[in-house]
């Protein structure tokens, strides 16, 4: 069997610019994930984080609906990363 993935994701206020987010992702090596920022999970023009670990890319999206985001047109995410071991509980 596989081992359990566990992702941590932390979200501060960014204390030199009080009106950015700050998102640190914590996940097992070569896995990803996907979050949306809004009401609604999929409404058309949500922004949403795709978090890609092995490579450490982390994507500025934007839904269209029930079909994979397009690239964000305001790339405005910062983010950090760290990797931690799949067996970590």
């Amino acid at each position: 069997a596989a081992p359990s993935a566990k992702v941590q994701i932390d979200v501060r206020l960014d204390e030199a610019s009080p009106d950015q987010a700050v998102f640190t992702f914590r996940m097992p090596k070569d896995t990803w994930m996907g979050m949306a920022l809004g009401n609604k999970s999929m409404t058309k023009g949500t922004d949403m984080i795709y978090a890609e670990s092995g490579t450490n890319q982390v994507y500025d999206k934007t839904s269209v609906g029930y079909m994979s985001p397009h690239v964000d047109d305001q790339q405005d995410l910062g983010f950090s990363w760290t990797d931690i071991d799949a067996d970590t509980k």
